[in-house]
């Protein structure tokens, strides 16, 4: 079995959230909880998780996880390695053909930040 891409939505809402502001962080997945984040804790499940081979933590801005210790290295290491290594990817990838897809839609662009 291929192993699955796990995608956290850590994101926060448009003008901040009551909850997070409450706590005093940015986003409400780095409310601490029994002294571990919340997202921490969804992080560990889904590591824990023998079909799961890769976690993705989408962020409104990765700024946001360098504020956690824990969570630090990961951005680091996304930014140094495992972003250039997805583009690289990319690059190599053939494009689509005319009529390899169904969708008639025009592409939309997507932005980090």
């Amino acid at each position: 079995m291929t192993p699955l891409t796990a995608l956290v939505l850590a994101g926060t809402r448009a003008g901040g959230d009551p909850l997070a502001e409450h706590a005093g962080v940015s986003h409400k997945a780095l409310i601490e909880v029994g002294g571990r984040t919340m997202i921490e804790r969804v992080v560990e499940a889904l590591a824990a998780s023998p079909a799961v081979g890769r976690i993705v933590v989408a962020m409104f801005h990765p700024a946001a996880a360098l504020h956690q210790q824990s969570l630090r290295q990961t951005v680091i290491d996304d930014f140094t390695h495992a972003i250039p290594a997805a583009l690289a990817e990319a690059a190599r990838m053939e494009p689509p053909k005319p009529g390899d897809d169904d969708d008639d839609a025009p592409p939309e662009q997507l932005s980090l930040f």
